[in-house]
């Protein structure tokens, strides 16, 4: 039941993308989840409309605000990342991917021991978010690597 729920919002935000995108492209759900990959991969200023329209039309979607959490970390807006993140995490305690991609905004914030937090419960909830994560951490580490 929840994976059905899961993939039916998943499949709401892909269509609203796609809406707002321009004209349809996408013939298969490979081609929707492309096309959002697209969206968020042209640098989010594309991406974050869709999602404030899909949680406009339905705040109690997690994965709207878990995605536009994305979106805003990749454009460096790590406060506003922050935040849907905690909305994400609020509406679903139970999703391990929100809280690891907040464990990665806090330590691009430096906030080491709120990351560890994260990613901790994270891998409690989803031992297989452990191998998503890892590179992503590194990469953060890296970003930051000789800043304070």
């Amino acid at each position: 039941m929840k994976i059905g729920r899961r993939v039916i919002g998943l499949a709401a935000v892909i269509a609203l993308c796609m809406a707002l995108a321009g004209p349809a492209s996408a013939d298969t759900a490979d081609d929707a989840y492309n096309e959002e990959t697209r969206l968020l991969n042209a640098g989010a200023r594309d991406a974050i409309p869709c999602f404030d329209r899909a949680i406009r039309l339905n705040p109690r979607l997690a994965l709207a605000y878990n995605n536009r959490g994305i979106a805003w970390r990749e454009k460096g807006d790590l406060s506003r990342a922050i935040a849907d993140f905690d909305k994400a995490t609020e509406l679903n305690p139970k999703n391990a991917r929100a809280y690891g991609d907040r464990g990665i905004a806090q330590l691009l914030l430096w906030k080491d021991t709120e990351a560890q937090k994260d990613f901790a419960k994270c891998f409690e909830l989803d031992q297989g978010m452990r191998k998503v994560f890892e590179l992503l951490i590194e990469k953060a580490k890296a970003k930051h690597a000789g800043k304070p």
